[in-house]
């Protein structure tokens, strides 16, 4: 696998504000399939998420136009149906990509990362996964069969830093007095049009 430092891992998501980490993934993944011979989906998978993220952009603003015209049942069922599962695929898609991706690195690392560490890496920190699978990479493999001790220990703070970090983004998005009060008249108000529309 290819050196590269992992402060220039570091730096270079940073400043692509994270259009790097394909880079990285679609590199590493050429590397990999090359030396361990063991197939990994296409890296179009990952790009998919960010076409599909694209596409909610405007379902938003089919809702909004919805919602003017004076429809408010069919942006009930965009909003309530439609936008969720949209969100879902994209992020289905990325997962098992990550999944696939990450069995034949941690064979390629002698499972000094398991799988299960990178899917869960991945799931809690988004892109900074690479950093750790960088910095493995750039060790020469041992016969080690098991993470090691460094690895869980930096790998168990990361999680804990990040989930401290997403318990505090929801409290003080939450907690913020008047900032969902508009969003949520308007919600009574298109489920009391909806029910009058039903009951008449």
């Amino acid at each position: 696998m290819k050196h590269i430092s992992v402060w220039k891992v570091f730096i270079l998501t940073i400043i692509t504000l994270g259009i790097y980490f394909i880079v990285w993934c679609v590199k590493r993944r050429e590397e990999l399939v090359a030396a361990e011979s063991k197939p990994i989906p296409s890296w179009l998978w990952l790009l998919l998420p960010l076409l599909i993220s694209g596409f909610i952009g405007m379902v938003a603003l089919i809702i909004g136009l919805v919602a003017l015209s004076g429809d408010p049942q069919a942006a009930w069922i965009f909003m309530q149906v439609l936008v969720p599962v949209i969100v879902l695929i994209p992020i289905a898609f990325s997962l098992w990509w990550m999944w696939r991706f990450g069995a034949v690195a941690a064979d390629a690392m002698n499972q000094r990362i398991t799988r299960d560490w990178i899917f869960v890496l991945y799931l809690i920190t988004g892109p900074a996964v690479i950093l750790f699978l960088q910095y493995y990479f750039n060790r020469p493999a041992d016969k080690a069969t098991t993470p090691s001790k460094n690895f869980i220990v930096l790998a168990s703070a990361t999680c804990l830093v990040f989930a401290i970090l997403n318990v505090w983004s929801l409290v003080d998005t939450y907690t913020q007095p008047g900032q969902y009060e508009e969003f949520a008249t308007e919600l009574r108000k298109i489920n009391e049009e909806i029910k009058a529309d039903t009951q008449s």
